[in-house]
């Protein structure tokens, strides 16, 4: 490289704008939507420091293994093996508390230390500094936690409102997430970007004669539905391909001759699967719901018991003939993937909205 080529390519590097992304750990969803994000701000040369914890920052490694991460605070929450959860996740707001405190002190230290140009939040709390533009990114803007939804809700707008922007992954019309992602108690600039998904569609798929369950999530009720789903797929049923979502290594496991069990896959090979899939079991998680719309795909849904968005989710969905779904004490396989095979998602929407303008939205930075 001559002296000239070299100076600007030094000159191009030093203009680089450094972006501090933090991802909570609360299922893998809030780490598959940022991957989306996060490669729009590579492919503009930002450079981009991520922040998370627990399985999110492992499959973000994964992902990114050639940028640098920070291990911050988890939230920890744990999930009630019983349907209600409102009170053991009332029982673990201190717990959360002190992690944002946490998480506030130590971005605080990164903006001491480093340049950072801008801050972009998926759903920590904590994660925004006064003298850096922030974004928070999330469609839980009317929160749903029975007769606490108000206060909850309320709780959560006062957290956003300390940010610069508000990036809603939802459609103008609120297509996905129902009264969720209307901004109320919202003070601060909003802007609809569209669903998030890491998943890119493609025509040229070949169906085949299988289904695919997606179970990630939250312990124990992950494991639970997993163990209902095994013990209901009999063997004259078409074949079961289950993906546990975690970040356990290991060889697929075969249960019986028509089920395989995978602890975990790439990326590309889970979207293949899913794309090739007669139907998809999964939680109504609303990243799941967000790539279903972008593939194409039905499925069956089951919410996490207790799990208020979950059970909006999936009774908004299926109010609006997009999805089937059914609780997980009322799961009958074979009756329910059967009722299920009759809806057909977002595959019958006009003109789906593709695509955010990437380019107006990080000219906040």
């Amino acid at each position: 490289m001559g002296k000239s080529s070299l100076l600007t390519f030094l000159f191009i590097a030093s203009m680089s704008k450094r972006i501090v992304y933090g991802v909570l750990n609360w299922g893998l969803g809030h780490a598959t939507r940022s991957k989306l994000v996060i490669k729009e701000l590579l492919m503009r040369d930002y450079e981009v420091l991520v922040v998370s914890d627990g399985e999110c920052l492992a499959w973000l490694q994964n992902e990114f293994p050639q940028l640098e991460f920070v291990n911050f605070p988890a939230y920890n929450v744990r999930y009630s093996s019983k349907n209600s959860q409102w009170l053991k996740l009332a029982a673990q707001l201190p717990k959360i508390n002190l992690a944002v405190k946490r998480e506030r002190a130590l971005l605080r230290e990164i903006v001491k230390n480093r340049q950072v140009d801008g801050i972009i939040s998926d759903n920590r709390l904590g994660f925004f500094h006064p003298d850096i533009p922030c974004v928070y990114i999330s469609h839980q803007l009317k929160l749903s936690f029975g007769w606490a939804s108000t206060l909850a809700s309320l709780a959560h707008a006062h957290f956003i409102n300390n940010f610069n922007q508000l990036w809603i992954p939802d459609t103008e019309d609120h297509l996905l997430a129902g009264n969720l992602s209307v901004p109320d108690h919202i003070k601060i600039p909003y802007k609809y970007v569209g669903p998030l998904s890491h998943f890119s569609f493609s025509k040229s798929v070949v169906s085949g004669d299988y289904t695919v369950a997606v179970l990630s999530g939250p312990e124990p009720q992950r494991s639970l539905l997993e163990k209902k789903i095994l013990e209901q797929w009999k063997p004259q049923m078409n074949r079961l391909l289950l993906v546990r979502g975690s970040n356990e290594t290991g060889i697929p496991l075969s249960k019986q001759d028509n089920i395989m069990i995978y602890p975990r896959l790439e990326t590309d090979r889970l979207q293949s699967l899913i794309s090739g899939a007669q139907l998809i079991i999964s939680r109504s998680g609303y990243s799941s719901i967000m790539d279903y719309y972008k593939l194409d795909k039905n499925a069956l849904l089951i919410p996490t018991p207790g799990q208020g968005e979950q059970e909006y989710l999936a009774k908004h969905l299926l109010q609006h003939n997009r999805f089937y779904s059914v609780s997980q004490k009322d799961l009958q396989l074979s009756q329910d993937l059967a009722k299920a095979s009759t809806y057909f998602g977002f595959s019958r929407v006009q003109q789906k909205q593709e695509h955010a303008n990437w380019d107006q939205l990080f000219s906040l930075f």
